[in-house]
């Protein structure tokens, strides 16, 4: 089904969810953006024009209660994240920029508490990032984790999380976790990211950066340091094959110069990447105590 940005378009902000009657995002209402495959047979769509530079402007209908977000982000001193998803499904396509601002806006009110809203934001971070939705915005109240989405393969690391939190009590320690696993989480599951517990309204971009090594040219089962030192950490993370697409795991740290690798390497001399993404993803979160907390989850596969 094809995809409109406008009316299928929701736009985050510092944790603030200005989408409201939202009439159109840079460029036209109304356009539609074609189908195409992403990769490892995850379909998206196509990147819309304007969003690979840096300026988006935004054209909508919104009540009385958006001024004073709209004042605040444009006194700040420096830039919020934006995630602009379009959709409403899990794995639906989005992007997002770490830091952009508020640069000019023109608030017209039109009746009471029915305003027009035109306005441009200003990255002041690129790049803007190719995501998928990991988790709707939603409201949660105890522990717990969403619909597993499957990446079809492995893809390999450099992979990124963006969490809006839209409401969240002082107390409430709102933990939330990317999560990937190669047998949809019946027994396997590793934590990619870990966000900063959260107990207020806020944004967060986290990356992953896959670590590179090469085979010993004397022990099959040894991968070597080649890119500033492994970690214990890596202990069960999946190794890639960058040259034949083959992976295995790490089964023990050796040095901050060496791993031991569950199978044998085929060839020595050959490049790996520790870190890959594994088939499986899903957004876990908890709380102490027992929260009432509203977020949402985009992802970018590396």
């Amino acid at each position: 089904m094809s995809k409109y940005h406008g009316q299928d378009t929701r736009l985050y902000i510092g944790g603030y969810d200005i989408s409201s009657l939202m009439a159109s995002v840079t460029p036209a209402q109304e356009r539609e953006m074609k189908e195409y495959a992403v990769a490892d047979g995850v379909n998206g769509y196509h990147q819309m024009p304007g969003l690979t530079k840096d300026a988006m402007s935004l054209d909508g209908i919104f009540d009385d209660n958006y001024q004073a977000v709209l004042n605040s982000l444009f006194a700040a001193a420096s830039g919020y994240q934006i995630v602009i998803p379009f959709g409403s499904t899990l794995e639906d396509r989005a992007v997002a920029c770490d830091a952009v601002r508020l640069n000019k806006y023109s608030w017209k009110s039109v009746v009471t508490d029915v305003n027009r809203l035109m306005a441009e934001f200003l990255a002041d971070n690129l790049p803007w990032d190719e995501c998928i939705i990991a988790m709707l915005k939603a409201t949660k109240t105890s522990d717990g984790s969403n619909t597993v989405i499957d990446n079809a393969v492995a893809s390999i690391g450099s992979s990124v999380g963006y969490l809006q939190v839209f409401a969240c009590g002082a107390d409430d320690d709102l933990i939330v976790l990317i999560e990937d696993s190669t047998d949809n989480f019946n027994a396997d599951t590793h934590t990619l990211i870990t966000f900063t517990t959260a107990n207020a309204l806020g944004a967060e971009r986290k990356a992953i950066t896959a670590k590179s090594g090469e085979a010993d040219a004397t022990e099959a089962n040894k991968l070597h340091d080649a890119d500033g030192g492994f970690a214990a950490t890596d202990v069960g993370k999946t190794v890639w094959n960058t040259t034949d697409d083959t992976y295995t795991t790490v089964s023990a740290f050796v040095d901050s110069g060496e791993l031991t690798l569950t199978d044998d390497i085929m060839a020595s001399g050959e490049a790996y990447t520790v870190g890959a993404v594994r088939r499986y993803l899903r957004v876990s979160w908890s709380g102490t105590p027992t929260y009432s907390a509203t977020f949402a989850v985009v992802y970018k596969r590396g």
